[in-house]
C-alpha cells in the first residue's frame, strides 16, 4: 500500500476512535505520529507457549481463576501461520477439579480468525488455527509434557454452522508471537 493512502486511513482513524485525537500536546499532526506508533507490531522472541505462561491470572474468590489481569489486557497478539499474519483471539478454559486436591487452575484455547486452506479449488476451505494449552483434553496433556510446545489444531469454520476439528499439526513449538497496544483501552 503506498505510503500516502496508509496516511489517509490513519487520519480517519484518528478522527473516528473518539479520544485518540486531542486538541492539546502538539495537536492533530503529533496524535496521527503516535497513533502510527501505535499501530506497529513488535516481535516478542517468544513462543505461543512462553506468551501464556507469562499470563499473570486474577483468581476469584472461590479459588477459581478469572481471567488475565489488565497488564496482559492492554495489548493484542499475532502469529505468522500458513503464509499469512494471523491476529490471535485467547479464550480461558476454566478447569473443574475432580476431587479437592486437583489444583483449581485456568487452561487455554487460541485460535486465529478463518483464512483460506487447501491446495486446489476442489477442497477450499475456511478454516481456523487452534491452541490449547492446560485444558482437559488428553493429547494436550502429553503435550505439555515437551517443553516449549503446545498442540495445534485446525478447526472448519464453515458459515452458519458449528466448527468442526479436521486434524493439526499435532504438538509443536509455535512463534515468534508479535504483539502491539490495544489501540483502545480495555473495559470490563
Amino acid at each position: 500500500m503506498p505510503k500516502k493512502n496508509l496516511s489517509a486511513i490513519v487520519f480517519v482513524m484518528a478522527i473516528a476512535i473518539p479520544g485518540i485525537v486531542s486538541a492539546q500536546g502538539g495537536g492533530l499532526v503529533k496524535d496521527v505520529e503516535n497513533l502510527k506508533a501505535a499501530m506497529v507490531w513488535e516481535r516478542m522472541d517468544l513462543t505461543l507457549r512462553e506468551v501464556v505462561e507469562s499470563f499473570e491470572y486474577r483468581q476469584g474468590a472461590d479459588g477459581y481463576y478469572e481471567g488475565v489481569t489488565d497488564a496482559d489486557l492492554r495489548y493484542e497478539y499475532a502469529i505468522v501461520r500458513n503464509g499469512g499474519f494471523r491476529v490471535l483471539t485467547f479464550s480461558s478454559w476454566n478447569w473443574t477439579p475432580s476431587n479437592e486436591a486437583e489444583v483449581k487452575r485456568m487452561g487455554w484455547r487460541i485460535m486465529t480468525e478463518p483464512y483460506l486452506s487447501g491446495d486446489s479449488l476442489s477442497n477450499l476451505r475456511m478454516v481456523r488455527s487452534v491452541w490449547l494449552y492446560d485444558t482437559h483434553e488428553k493429547l494436550d496433556q502429553e503435550c505439555l509434557k515437551t517443553s516449549g510446545h503446545l498442540l495445534h489444531l485446525y478447526l472448519l469454520a464453515p458459515t452458519g454452522a458449528d466448527p468442526q476439528g479436521i486434524g493439526g499439526r499435532g504438538c509443536r513449538k509455535e512463534g515468534p508471537v508479535w504483539r502491539r497496544a490495544r489501540l483502545v483501552d480495555w473495559v470490563e
